[in-house]
């Protein structure tokens, strides 16, 4: 069995200002890790990212904009 070890990596967190994207971001920074959250709202995202913890970073994002995702 392969148990995969989520401490000291990093973490992109798609829709990471509310909901279960923010309850995940919270997790892996509570583990010791780094995080990108991104939200749709550039305010919200780095909100978010602030209350979290150091090692957080917010940035918008919206995936449905396509050249918003290959920027």
């Amino acid at each position: 069995r392969y148990t995969m070890k989520l401490i000291k990596k990093k973490f992109l967190v798609i829709g990471g200002s509310s909901g279960t994207g923010k309850a995940v971001a919270e997790m892996a920074f509570n583990m010791g890790n780094e995080v990108i959250l991104t939200s749709r709202q550039w305010a919200k995202a780095t909100s978010v990212a602030k209350q979290i913890g150091d090692t957080v970073t917010g940035m918008q994002l919206d995936i449905n904009d396509e050249s918003a995702v290959h920027s």
